[in-house]
């Protein structure tokens, strides 16, 4: 099975917010070892966002002038392209569900095909937050578990966060035995 460990930025949090970066890793078990291996699929700035709120980009460290190029893609061709390659992945995050949910909601203030909407609303998917409070017994911040401290929040460091997790839990045997993997549309959302 493959896992799409990924992270996103946004541009605020406001109802006229949308992502403005995003990082996918792919995790997966070696078929003669069974090591995890890992391979960078995507780490990209997203186009579609007029500007990045003040807050968030004193967070993440861009600037609107980051997100202007004409030539980055947009959520939907990202999402195009993963959907292709990747139909089966399970995807994983630390606060995956909100996660999905944004990428949900850029994609429908761009436009985006409702045949796409519904393939994100069929993604399997994990919250790390959620397989670390199981092995806890806590709620931690990405920082804490990971004994980290960040300057700012930028996709492909977080999702580099999120692929030690995945690893530490061992996401493969812990993917909510009990009731098996949720999607967006078994949310209600």
């Amino acid at each position: 099975m493959s896992y799409l460990i990924f992270d996103i930025e946004l541009s605020g949090v406001a109802a006229y917010d949308e992502v403005i970066e995003i990082a996918i890793i792919e995790l997966y078990r070696d078929a003669k070892t069974y090591q995890w291996q890992q391979r960078l699929v995507f780490d990209t700035l997203i186009s579609g966002a007029i500007s990045i709120h003040p807050d968030h980009r004193m967070l993440t460290g861009l600037s609107n002038n980051d997100i202007q190029n004409p030539s980055l893609p947009t959520l939907s061709t990202v999402l195009s392209k993963l959907m292709t390659s990747y139909p089966n992945a399970v995807w994983a995050s630390y606060g995956c569900l909100f996660d999905l949910v944004w990428i949900k909601h850029s994609l429908e203030l761009n436009g985006t095909s409702p045949a796409l909407i519904a393939e994100v609303d069929q993604i399997r998917w994990v919250c790390l937050l959620k397989l670390t409070q199981q092995m806890t017994g806590r709620k931690l911040s990405l920082d804490d578990i990971c004994q980290t401290q960040r300057e700012h929040h930028r996709a492909l460091p977080d999702a580099l966060l999120h692929v030690q997790l995945a690893r530490r839990w061992d996401i493969s045997q812990r993917e909510y035995q009990q009731g098996g993997i949720p999607t967006l549309q078994n949310y209600g959302f």
